[in-house]
């Protein structure tokens, strides 16, 4: 599931016994505007496939069932960081930002805006380890925000969906997450303790989604096993030194 077309990188709170695990699920949409590929462009990146795959995931252990990759390309210059969390493994508890209390009060009544946050700074406050955007939002000034779509935290409904937007969905049961990934969010037969929307769903069952453009630009996306045990999350950036990626590449 693509959540978002964003440069910065980190939301969703994750708790390690000893060591805190932030994946900060701070909603967000880029400023930057999506780059239209010409179609020999298009054809180029689809068959030269090592500018964005490579040849072996060298995984990095960070801590107990969490792991971490980073991958470079030049020439076409391309970054992008890959999170993996055994949910049987990894010791952690979810917490997300925005929770009710951080909504603005404004003439005694409660809003639906809360405070942007600049997630590395949000994550050194707090002490927390990796810090990760994921749901969508939308600007109501230039410190302000509101989500856009779906957003449950610990069972309390923040946010309504948006019925042609996927999102992700976390259930805790017997001290263990259990993660799902939905293609809309108009379901109503599932609940879930924490809900977070995303955009589009790029591969379902191991069939990839068709979409009817191309564009590169920074992407954050959710991905969960065939045996729905391993949460992956991916971060691409979009700046000089990278071009990002398209939905078809993610």
């Amino acid at each position: 599931m693509d959540c978002n077309s964003s440069t910065k990188i980190y939301s969703l709170s994750m708790y390690l016994k000893n060591i805190k695990f932030f994946c900060f699920l701070i909603l967000s949409i880029s400023l930057s505007s999506c780059t239209t590929i010409k179609i020999s462009d298009k054809d180029y990146y689809s068959v030269n496939k090592e500018y964005y795959i490579p040849n072996n995931f060298l995984w990095e252990n960070i801590y107990n069932g969490i792991d971490y990759y980073s991958f470079t390309h030049k020439k076409p210059n391309l970054k992008y960081h890959l999170v993996r969390i055994n949910l049987d493994k990894a010791n952690m508890r979810i917490k997300i930002y925005p929770e009710e209390s951080d909504f603005i009060q404004k003439k005694g009544k409660k809003t639906n805006i809360f405070m942007g946050r600049l997630v590395t700074q949000y994550a050194k406050k707090n002490k927390y380890q990796i810090a990760i955007n994921l749901s969508p939002f939308e600007y109501t000034s230039i410190f302000k925000r509101q989500n856009v779509g779906v957003l449950v935290n610990n069972k309390k409904e923040l946010f309504q969906k948006i019925e042609k937007y996927a999102y992700l969905g976390i259930n805790e049961i017997n001290g263990k997450y259990y993660a799902e990934i939905l293609r809309n969010q108009n379901n109503e037969n599932k609940k879930f303790d924490y809900e977070l929307g995303g955009f589009f769903t790029v591969i379902e069952n191991g069939k990839k989604m068709d979409f009817p453009y191309y564009s590169q630009d920074g992407r954050t996306a959710v991905g969960i096993s065939i045996d729905e045990r391993t949460l992956y999350v991916l971060i691409v950036e979009k700046n000089l030194f990278s071009k990002g990626l398209s939905y078809q590449e993610c």
